[in-house]
């Protein structure tokens, strides 16, 4: 019978094994796994659908002399989107001198009619059910108490007028 030496045996094994690596076939197969990678591929959150109408399109204060305000008028704001809005109104030209001076207010009287100078003021407004639109109002003033001729630029005495933005957001 023929005797092998141990350490030829094991050598036999070691190239044996990296022939079978190599080519791809044998041990390597059986000891290969499967792991299934599994998830939901969903579109990402679409941005909910704010449609706000602000009316009147326009308010005339009539003649304020500085040191005076004006009376209040009211401004109606309809959600007309599918989701609750904060409203923020916003002078398109933060460094106009005279209409910086704007005030809001929910209501004239009562807890709600704490007066805010614009850019401060928010109004929640729910969102609509059905097909018709959620309205609520707020009150706005040109407030030029306490403002002396020393305190704005001698070009905004006369006609004038500014534009503002209603900002509406998701609640």
């Amino acid at each position: 019978m023929y005797k092998m030496n141990k350490k030829y045996i094991l050598s036999f094994v070691i190239v044996a094994s990296l022939i079978l690596v190599i080519s791809g076939i044998g041990i390597v197969y059986a000891l290969n796994s499967t792991i299934i990678f599994e998830a939901n591929i969903i579109n990402p959150a679409e941005e909910p659908e704010i449609i706000v109408d602000v009316s009147p399109s326009n308010i005339d204060f009539g003649d304020i002399g500085l040191g005076q305000k004006s009376n209040s008028t009211r401004v109606n704001i309809t959600n007309w989107g599918k989701v609750a809005i904060n409203v923020v109104p916003q002078l398109n030209d933060p460094l106009d001198d005279i209409f910086k001076n704007l005030y809001f207010q929910k209501r004239k009287t009562g807890n709600s009619s704490t007066q805010y100078i614009i850019g401060n003021f928010t109004l929640n407004i729910p969102a609509p059910t059905g097909n018709s639109g959620k309205a609520d109002y707020c009150y706005v003033k040109l407030n030029l108490e306490g403002i002396g001729i020393d305190e704005i630029d001698e070009n905004s005495i006369g006609h004038g007028e500014a534009e503002v933005t209603f900002i509406a957001t998701a609640a």
